[in-house]
Order: structure tokens, then C-alpha cells, then sequence
């Protein structure tokens, strides 16, 4: 032995394997070694060191159990672990009203995803499922995998439910993110959203029947708070609405008529808008019921002013033009909806036709005004501008009514004379310094 050559290249070959060979132990006993202190961290000791139970999670266990996950990533009981672990820290943070709730939700819901989709996960639970009872139907299991995440996610719809019961908006609103930024299906996320109107609305049926409209109206204004483009609720609202409306009248609920509409405009203005609106029948059918309601009183204030203003006050007049721009809102939001014979098309065409009635009774008494006759003139000018674009509009409605359509025909071809006259004065100067 001791005369035997020592191959050097050899040896260094042999040393470097024995090197890699520790290393493999050294780290193979150190990932073995963290879930097992991660599991040391989670025991209740008695008052002599003896454990007598576990916790679900621990600071300790948690941090373990998170830097055995980034030495193996694929290993599947520690993703297991660790989606326990937040989602029970989530819930003590969310009973304590810690907003770092929030986070631990989503941690949570990232590692149960993981688990979701886990081929071994699943058959390990199979297998253990046959291992209890080898004629066990392994169906429970599978449907518990194909559901798993829209079950976790169902608590938060309890958690939106009862922040915006008890007037805490912005945690609402977190647990809505959360169920928004899942990485889910839209079918899943459409469920869901589903729930949450029907916890927070379920009340609504009962209000409507009995007249109560406000409370009716406060739950559908709080789930579209939290979800803008939902069409079931943009209909809610509008039905909702419609039923309160249907209380008013435009000679004595005036003020009612214009709170509710500067009320429920924005939201359903904003619904009118989404692109699937346009495929949703029983929205739209809502919207314009609203509208016509609105349209018709707006309408029905407005035309006496009209008669009356030209030996009224110029306040009138600017009330009636605010009744119209009432009506004429609505009647733009849901006319593109409207079948060719719907009462909203002369609705509409008759409240632009009103409106700009009351702008031309307007440019004639400014033209005819006691100050600068050149300043007069301009403002009349944009006035006719304004009316005439409006006029035009209004023949091109689509208007049911024969006598409204000759009606809004001559007035159109009259306003353009005039403004063809005054816009030759503007050209001509011809009639600076004196009257017509």
C-alpha cells in the first residue's frame, strides 16, 4: 500500500464527488430539518415542556416553513402548510380589524391555487380516500378539488355583506379586490359576484312591494359602489327608481323628481355605457321605462313655461329649460335601445323641440336688448346655433307623431332663416347702430 503511486487527478476527481455528496446531505437534512422545526414551532407546550396540542400557525412555523418552500418549490405538503397557515392568520387579522388582513387573504389564496391544480396533491388524497375504504367513491374528492377555490372565496362575500351592513366601505371594498384579482374563471368570478347581490339585496323584493323605496334604493346604490358595471343591479336600480317616480308628479313632487334624478343619473348613465348593456334586454327594457317616466315629466313641466314665457320672468324660463334638459337626458341615455314606435322617440323629439323653443324665445329677447347691440348679437347668434343643432336632431328621431314631425319641421326651416338673417348682419354690419 505504501508503495503504491497515487493517482493526484484521481484523487482530486473523488475528492470533488465526496464534496458534492456532503453537500447534498448537508442540504437534504436541512429541507428535512425545516418542516420539522416548522412542526416544533406549531406544538402547545404545558407548563413542565410536554406538548398537549397544536396551533394552526406561528411566526416561527410560518418563516419555516416559507424558506423550505423557496429551497423546493414543487413540494406540495409545504404548499399545503403554508396555504393553512395564512389563511388562519387572515382570519385572526380580519376578527381583530387589521387591515394586513388583506395580504394574508391573498398569500393564502395563492398557495391554495397552487393546490387546486396539483395532480399529485389529488391523487394522494384519492389514495388515501382507498386506503380507509378501497370501495370508497373518490367523485367527493374530485368535486372538492373542482370547487375549492369559489368555496374559499365564498367567505368574502359574507366579509362585503356585512362591512357595508355595519358602514365600513373601505374593508368591503378590500374583499371585493381580493375576489377580483383571483385567478379564477370568469364563469367563477360572475358566480360570485351573483352572491354578493343576492346577500346584499335580498331584502329589496319585500321594500319595492311595500313602498319602501329608500331602503330598496340604499342596498342597490351599495352593491354598485362596490361593482359599477354589474347589469343586474344597474336594472335594480332602475326599477327601483321607476317605482319611486311613478309616486311624483311634476306639479307638486318637482324637487323629488330632480333629487331622484341627480341621484340615480351618474350610476346608470355610467351602466348605459357598458359595452354589454347592448345584449342585456331586461336592462335595457329597465332603463327605458325610467326613461320615459322621467322624459314625460320633465316634458310636462317644461311646455307650460314655454306658453307662458314670453310675458314671464327670465327664472321661468331657465326652469323650464332645466325640466327639458331633465328629459332630454334620459331620452339620449335610452332612445339607441328604442323600437322605432316606442312614446320615448316623440318623448324625446318633443322635449328637444320644447328646449329649443325656449332658447329662441331667449336669443329674440337678447337681440332686442337695451345694451351693446353688437354683444346682443353674438350671444343670439350662439344661441340660434345651439337651437337649430338641436332642432335637427329632433327631425331626425324617428318621431311616431305626424303633427310633431311637421311641427318640429317648420320650426326647423324658421330658425335657420333666422339665423341665416342674423348671421348676415354679423357679415354686413348692416344693421349696427339701429332696430329691426
Amino acid at each position: 500500500m505504501f508503495g503504491q503511486v497515487i493517482d493526484m487527478d484521481e484523487l482530486k476527481s473523488s475528492g470533488r464527488q465526496w464534496a458534492r455528496e456532503a453537500q447534498d446531505a448537508l442540504a437534504d437534512a436541512r429541507q428535512r430539518s425545516l418542516p420539522a422545526a416548522a412542526w416544533q414551532a406549531l406544538q402547545v407546550l404545558d407548563a413542565e415542556g410536554h406538548p398537549v396540542g397544536t396551533v394552526p400557525y406561528s411566526a416561527a412555523s410560518i418563516e419555516c416553513f416559507a424558506r423550505a418552500h423557496e429551497r423546493d418549490r414543487d413540494d406540495i405538503g409545504i404548499i399545503h402548510h403554508l396555504a393553512i397557515a395564512h389563511h388562519a392568520r387572515a382570519w385572526d387579522l380580519e376578527l381583530i380589524g387589521d387591515p394586513a388582513a388583506a395580504v394574508e387573504w391573498q398569500q393564502a389564496l395563492d398557495y391554495w391555487r397552487v393546490i387546486a391544480f396539483s395532480k399529485e396533491f389529488w391523487q394522494a388524497m384519492e389514495d388515501k380516500l382507498r386506503a380507509c375504504d378501497a370501495t370508497a367513491d373518490p367523485q367527493p374528492v374530485r368535486d372538492t378539488q373542482r370547487n375549492l377555490l369559489e368555496d374559499l372565496l365564498g367567505v368574502h362575500v359574507e366579509f362585503i355583506r356585512h362591512y357595508c351592513e355595519t358602514g365600513v366601505p373601505e374593508r368591503a371594498l378590500s374583499h371585493v379586490r381580493i375576489i377580483q384579482y383571483a385567478q379564477i374563471p370568469p364563469a367563477v368570478k360572475k358566480r360570485l359576484e351573483g352572491r354578493v347581490l343576492e346577500a346584499m339585496t335580498a331584502a329589496v323584493p319585500d321594500a319595492k312591494a311595500a313602498g319602501e323605496y329608500e331602503s330598496a334604493m340604499l342596498a342597490a346604490e351599495r352593491f354598485l359602489s362596490l361593482f359599477p358595471a354589474n347589469l343586474a343591479a344597474i336594472r335594480m336600480l332602475a326599477e327601483i327608481a321607476c317605482g319611486a317616480l311613478a309616486g311624483f308628479s311634476w306639479q307638486h313632487d318637482w324637487d323629488a323628481i330632480r333629487k331622484l334624478h341627480e341621484r340615480v343619473r351618474d350610476p346608470l348613465t355610467r351602466g348605459a355605457g357598458i359595452p354589454e348593456m347592448a345584449a342585456d334586454a331586461l336592462a335595457r327594457a329597465a332603463l327605458e321605462e325610467l326613461a320615459v317616466e322621467f322624459s314625460m315629466r320633465g316634458s310636462d313641466r317644461g311646455w307650460p313655461v314655454l306658453r307662458d314665457s314670453d310675458d314671464g320672468p327670465a327664472m321661468r324660463r331657465e326652469d323650464g329649460l332645466a325640466a327639458f334638459e331633465l328629459a332630454i337626458h334620459w331620452g339620449r341615455l335610452a332612445v339607441r335601445w328604442a323600437s322605432t314606435g316606442s312614446p320615448l322617440r316623440d318623448l324625446l323629439a318633443g322635449s328637444i323641440l320644447g328646449h329649443a323653443g325656449l332658447l329662441r324665445q331667449e336669443a329674440a329677447e337678447t337681440y332686442r336688448g337695451d345694451f351693446d347691440h353688437e354683444r346682443c348679437l353674438d350671444v343670439a347668434l350662439d344661441l340660434y346655433r345651439k337651437l337649430t343643432i338641436e332642432l335637427q336632431e329632433a327631425v331626425e328621431m324617428e318621431a311616431v307623431d305626424p303633427k310633431l314631425i311637421e311641427y318640429m319641421q317648420s320650426m326647423l326651416n324658421n330658425s335657420q332663416r333666422e339665423l341665416e338673417g342674423l348671421e348676415d348682419e354679423k357679415r354686413t354690419s348692416y344693421f349696427r347702430g339701429g332696430r329691426t
